[in-house]
Parts: structure tokens; sequence; C-alpha cells
């Protein structure tokens, strides 16, 4: 007759075992059963290499914000900021016009030459005004001949304009007042031409002489003169008025 129980060997906490009695040569022997394992839970395993690269990835991540431009280049210089153009108030540009010193017949050269300076700057304040146009011509006024004549011109241009309220005097023209400019210039002439009417400029041509080395200076005033008498180049004996004018040296050259 076999019999089968089962022991506890152990606390039923650890593990459990099974004892079965059977019969074996006429003695009982206890054969233990097979005890159960428990399931063991798996080791974590260290990390590979593999995964410290997925750690750089993260910092490749950060990259990902946006790559930086390009350094600008060593040494580069900066770019020159704009030149301020210059204003209608600027330095006048050009050859200032002679010296007016009241010298016979160059009254009308010295008025020439202003109109081409003024041309040159006719942007510019100073010229565009009538006023101050007037004034600066007066500057180029000097010598005790015209001294006296210059002051008082401009003592009359500060009336017309300015006025003078310590004695009630009221200004009379505007500073852009273009006849100031003409009252001026017409008075100059009337003061310092050197002839009046065909006889006058007659008598101015058969008296100019060339001055060594200045033939273009004596060219011009001489056809100012035909001009201002309304001869031409072959009236009245102008041609050998002409050659009679002109510096002995250069006149035997032309006849050469």
């Amino acid at each position: 007759m076999q019999a089968t129980q089962q022991l506890s060997l152990v606390p039923p906490v650890t593990t459990m075992a099974t004892a079965t009695i059977a019969r074996a040569g006429g003695s009982r022997q206890v054969q233990p059963a097979p005890q159960l394992q428990a399931p063991q839970q798996p080791q974590a395993q260290p990390a590979a290499h593999g995964g410290g690269g997925g750690g750089g990835g993260g910092g490749g991540g950060d990259g990902g914000g946006g790559t930086p431009g390009p350094a600008p280049a060593a040494g580069a210089a900066p770019q020159p900021a704009a030149a301020p153009q210059a204003g209608t108030n600027g330095a006048l540009k050009g050859s200032m016009p002679m010296i007016f010193t009241r010298e016979r017949g160059t009254v009308e050269i010295f008025l020439q030459t202003f109109n081409y300076f003024r041309n040159a700057n006719h942007c510019n304040d100073v010229m565009h005004n009538p006023f101050k146009r007037s004034n600066l011509l007066l500057t180029y006024m000097k010598g005790p001949k015209v001294q006296q004549w210059a002051t008082r011109k401009g003592e009359e241009l500060t009336l017309a304009v300015m006025g003078d309220a310590a004695n009630n005097v009221a200004p009379t023209n505007n500073a852009d007042d273009e006849q100031l400019w003409t009252c001026l210039t017409l008075d100059l002439r009337t003061a310092y031409s050197e002839y009046h009417g065909a006889k006058g400029a007659y008598r101015v041509i058969k008296n100019l002489r060339q001055k060594a080395g200045y033939v273009d200076d004596y060219i011009v005033q001489f056809e100012n003169l035909l001009n201002k008498a309304g001869w031409g180049h072959d009236q009245h004996g102008m041609i050998a008025a002409f050659k009679e004018g002109l510096f002995e040296p250069l006149l035997v050259q032309c006849i050469k």
C-alpha cells in the first residue's frame, strides 16, 4: 500500500516541499520533491556606449535652435558714413572777382567778372539774395578813390532793408527785392564810367593802351567800348586805333 503525504520542509513564505513516502525494499525513505523556483527578476544591464551616444544626441538638439551666420571677415573696414551735402550757405566757389580801385576803364570789367562769379554760385544764398549780393559787391571795392562811395552805398542798403528805429526810419525794401541790385550797379556805372556818349567813347578808345602781358584784358576793354559806342570793328578808324593801343613789341610781331 502506497501512501502519499505532503510535508512542509521550509516556511511557506520561502519554498514549499512535498515528501512522498514510498516503500523501497521494505523500508520507508523520504524523497524530496523537486523545488519550485520563484521566477527571477531581470537584472538591470549597464548602459552600453550607444546609450551615451543618445545623450550626445540631446546636445545636438540644443544646436538645433539655429545655426549662427558666418562671422564678419577680420579687418573689414566699416562703411563710411555719407558725407553731408553742402547746403546753400556753403563757401563760394571759383575765382573771386577783381578788386575795383576806380582805375580808368575797369568798371565794366569789374562788373563782368563779378557776374561770372555770381553765375558760378547761383544756388548760394549770398548770390540768390539781392541784399547780400549787393553788400558782397561792395567788399570788392577798395582804395582811397572808391572807399567813401562804397561806404555810403552800404549805409543806403542798410537803411533800405533794416531801417533805423532810433531815428524813426522805416524800411523801404525787402531783402529779396531785386531793385536793390539794379540801383547799385546803375549808380556804379554812372559814377565811374570813363565816357559819356560816342564822343567820350572815341576819346577813351584812342587813349587805351595795352599793358605788357595783358593782351586779353586789352581786347576785352576795346570790345566793351565799341559795344557801348555802338560801333563796328571797321568804323571810325577802329582798326588803326586798336593797333595803336597794342604793346609795341607785340605790334611788331603782328606786323611781321
